[in-house]
């Protein structure tokens, strides 16, 4: 499609490529991460409940790189493997720059922090936008039309989840059973809007 000039269908992957790919990561990151903190107490205990933070925060991560995957693939297409290639290297520079200041005050929450910022920038603040100017889209049409509709069924999922979780126990069957109910109502808000 790159080489064809054929915007009208590198539009299409953007738009479909990100939103489908968030309608996959979406249930499983926030739904992970709002119940990060009672998986945590009853697969390893409270006294790991430290690591919900970390938890979520890599979570956050996985989603950004997920959100941002149909971005890479189309500058990959495009030929800009430099760009791809010094953004990544920058951001992983930085991650272990960040991760190594960070450990001291914060523990692993920092080293986590270390690895959701630069992931965050380069994602939001590189890739992303280099990926809608290619496609000849600006960025809030990529938002308004594949980012918001894979984002707002998150409102129900974690509706679910609140309501739920009391009635889910201590055991992890019970939890697994809330995020698959709370899944099914992402999935069915996302294919029916």
């Amino acid at each position: 499609s790159d080489a064809a000039a054929r915007l009208d269908r590198l539009r299409l992957i953007m738009i479909h490529g990100t939103s489908l790919s968030l309608a996959f990561a979406v249930p499983v990151c926030v739904g992970l991460s709002i119940t990060a903190g009672p998986i945590i107490a009853t697969w390893v205990g409270p006294a790991f409940q430290g690591s919900v933070i970390v938890t979520q925060l890599l979570l956050a991560v996985v989603l950004i790189r997920v959100g941002t995957s149909s971005a890479n693939v189309i500058l990959k297409g495009a030929g800009q493997h430099r760009l791809l290639a010094v953004t990544n290297a920058t951001t992983a520079v930085v991650n272990v720059l960040l991760s190594v200041l960070l450990i001291g005050p914060f523990g692993l929450a920092g080293v986590a922090i270390g690895t959701f910022v630069p992931v965050v920038v380069s994602g939001a603040l590189v890739i992303f936008p280099h990926a809608c100017r290619r496609v000849g889209l600006p960025a809030s049409t990529v938002l308004r039309q594949a980012v918001w509709p894979a984002m707002w069924p998150a409102v129900g999922l974690t509706a679910v989840i609140w309501a739920g979780l009391p009635f889910a126990g201590t055991r992890l069957v019970g939890i697994a059973t809330v995020l698959v109910i709370a899944g099914l109502v992402y999935e069915a808000l996302f294919v029916a809007f």
